[in-house]
Order: C-alpha cells, then structure tokens, then sequence
C-alpha cells in the first residue's frame, strides 16, 4: 500500500507538535488489535468497534522505506538500511496483538501520535532500546527526553539493531535530504507548488 505525504504539511506538523503539542498529557487511551504494520514506527489497529486507526509512535523516529515522486510515481528512494528491518521486528512483535493506545494528539493525514503499550510493556521504549529506531529529540517532552534518549545511547554501545551499519543517517536529515533533492525547478515552475512524496508501506 501506498502513503501520500506532504512533506511540507510533515514538516510544519512537527514543528507544531514540537511547539505546542506534547505536554505529555494522554488525551484518551484506545484499545485494538494491531492488523497492520507500516514501518517501524507506524502501525494500524482495529478497535473492537472494527474502527480502524492509524497510529503514529511517539517519540520515535524509525528508519525510511521507499518513497515515490508523486508526480511520476517512480521511486527516487529504496529507503534507508534497516528500514525493511525495523518494519520486519515490530510486525513480528505486534501483528494480531492487542495494545492500548495513549493518543497524546490528533493531526490530519497521519492518524494518532500515541505511545503503545502491550500489557505493561513501552512499545516504543522497546523499539529504541532494541536498536531499531531513534529517540526523535523534536517531538519528545522534557521529562521523557531522558529516558528515551539514554535508551537510544545504549542500543549505540551495545551495537544493537541500525547501529551495527556503519554511520546510520537518521531520519529525519535523509528525508530532508530527499526533499533538497526533489525540489521543483524554479526555472520551469512559475508557481510554488507543494512537494508531495509517496512513502511506500
């Protein structure tokens, strides 16, 4: 399946989020069970209303997979190294599992940004812990900042997961770099227009 993203509406959205969203506050918790697994750090679930919801790890950031130019619909990314890999470990954790949601914020296109518990268990602690993904630093809350960043540096020391490749990019600066890449040719284009990536799922 394939993702529209926005990257400039993505990009806003997290320096929104980063600003004003997260003030920690669990706004309501959702139980379902997990039907899909998109990436390393995005998963869908059913709700026993069989309402379908797409949910968005908190302050976790995983590796890329491949994107799309909307316009062509060629592929100008296979992605980054351990993205077919994080995607692979969470599904195996989480698919026909039930999980409990905390939603910390609602936003258009991309579902719910909450943290995943499974019983007990920090889904997205666990992700990072197990060197799959990295603490996203502009989303995360002072008080979890820490936490999720220590885990982080522990998954590095101990050579876990992403951190056994040599020099990981994270995220964030690849996905930057795909854009700086895309960019419309101002030469041609009169307008300004929206870059718009497919990520593929």
């Amino acid at each position: 399946m394939i993702r529209l993203i926005e990257i400039t509406f993505f990009v806003l959205a997290m320096f929104f989020l980063c600003v004003t969203a997260y003030g920690g506050t669990v706004v309501r918790s959702i139980d379902g069970v997990v039907v899909e697994v998109y990436e390393g750090d995005r998963i869908r679930i059913k709700t026993k209303e069989k309402k379908e919801i797409r949910i968005v790890f908190y302050g976790v950031d995983a590796p890329e997979m491949k994107i799309r130019d909307r316009r062509t619909g060629k592929i100008v990314s296979q992605g980054q190294p351990f993205g077919e890999l994080s995607k692979k470990r969470l599904k195996s954790k989480l698919l026909g599992k039930k999980v409990t949601a905390k939603i910390l914020k609602a936003f258009p296109s991309q579902g719910y940004m909450a943290t995943v518990y499974m019983g007990k268990r920090n889904i997205n602690l666990e992700v990072i812990k197990e060197g799959y993904a990295w603490a996203n630093r502009r989303i995360l809350k002072k008080e979890h900042l820490p936490t999720f960043v220590t885990a982080e540096d522990m998954a590095r020391l101990k050579v876990k997961g992403l951190w056994k490749g040599k020099n990981p990019e994270p995220p964030w600066k690849f996905r930057k770099k795909i854009e700086s890449q895309l960019r419309y040719n101002k030469k041609s284009n009169s307008k300004k227009k929206t870059m718009q990536l497919f990520r593929q799922d």
